[in-house]
């Protein structure tokens, strides 16, 4: 694929340091990359598939990433793409796999990198959405910043405060919110025939953890919620590599294990008395120094520990 699309993720700096209110609105830092064997379409299980798109950011690589269940009735996709035009090659990609249309679309992460594209999706499908989400996306939508014709929550968006099931032509959809993650909102999507638990932005796999709108030690909780679901399988990350099966489960604990080294090395540094430009010069992220945005992400990191730490988040 021999095209270049801009997404919505912030650049490094003070924005990156605060909740992505106008984040559609921002300039934009994540370019799509050519890569041999992207898109990359993966098959979970029977009629389920998860898609992914290679980025690049901080001069890493990494691809976002959907998962899509084709039912009797029709198709449900997690999450979709920075613009249009990445959205479109999602919706191309499952009309290679049924002519069943998309009639749901769960809205796990509220960032401009998962909903900046929804235009593509046909019109008339059915948002489910976290209240969280809901209100960042509609404080984005109140913006001055708001760029004209984005596209907007519809007002019918189904809310899931907490857990929904669906049964949609005859497959068993579980809706769940675990608790924030790397956005406040994060919702998952649960498979309990296949044993599949789309995780949204809880889980970055092999993608340095990024906390600029997080509360670290939160995400770090709902993340191991989630590892503690026995009966899941497969994990399915918003970034990062897209597999099925055992080593899904692996991956993901290796990512909730980069959460808890990272925030305890930072935590130790706090009780030093260093101040954060000191444990700016100071930290070290060991095996985790050479993961996608360690750099600019492992800096926002040490910032935004601090401020939990020193009770700023609230």
């Amino acid at each position: 694929m021999k095209r270049l699309w801009m997404g919505w993720m912030v650049l490094a700096g003070a924005a990156l340091l605060t909740a992505p209110a106008v984040a559609r609105a921002q300039a934009p830092a994540a370019v799509s990359v050519p890569k041999p064997g992207y898109p990359r379409l993966t098959k979970l299980a029977p009629n389920v598939y998860g898609y992914e798109e290679m980025q690049s950011i901080d001069r890493g690589l990494f691809s976002t990433g959907v998962m899509f269940v084709v039912t009797k009735d029709g198709v449900l996709v997690t999450d979709g793409m920075a613009n249009p035009t990445a959205t479109k090659e999602i919706v191309e990609a499952i009309a290679k796999i049924t002519p069943k249309p998309i009639k749901w679309v769960v809205i796990g992460s509220d960032h401009g990198d998962h909903t900046g594209g929804n235009d593509a999706y046909p019109a008339g499908v059915t948002y489910y959405v976290s209240p969280t989400s809901k209100a960042t996306l509609e404080k984005e939508e109140a913006s001055p910043r708001f760029k004209p014709g984005s596209w907007k929550l519809p007002a019918d968006a189904v809310v899931v405060p907490d857990r929904k099931t669906l049964d949609l032509g005859g497959e068993q959809v579980e809706l769940m919110f675990l608790g924030p993650g790397h956005t406040g909102g994060d919702l998952e999507v649960y498979l309990p025939k296949e044993r599949i638990l789309a995780m949204s932005e809880v889980y970055l796999n092999d993608v340095f953890p990024a906390m600029r709108s997080a509360t670290p030690t939160e995400w770090l909780a709902t993340a191991k919620k989630a590892l503690a679901l026995k009966n899941v399988r497969t994990y399915v990350p918003a970034h990062g590599r897209i597999i099925a099966g055992p080593q899904s489960r692996a991956d993901f604990e290796k990512f909730v294990k980069a959460m808890a080294y990272v925030i305890a090395d930072v935590t130790a540094l706090h009780k030093k008395g260093l101040t954060v430009d000191q444990a700016l010069a100071q930290v070290k992220w060991g095996p985790y120094e050479s993961w996608p945005m360690s750099k600019q992400q492992g800096q926002i990191a040490v910032r935004r520990i601090y401020m939990e730490l020193n009770g700023e988040l609230k």
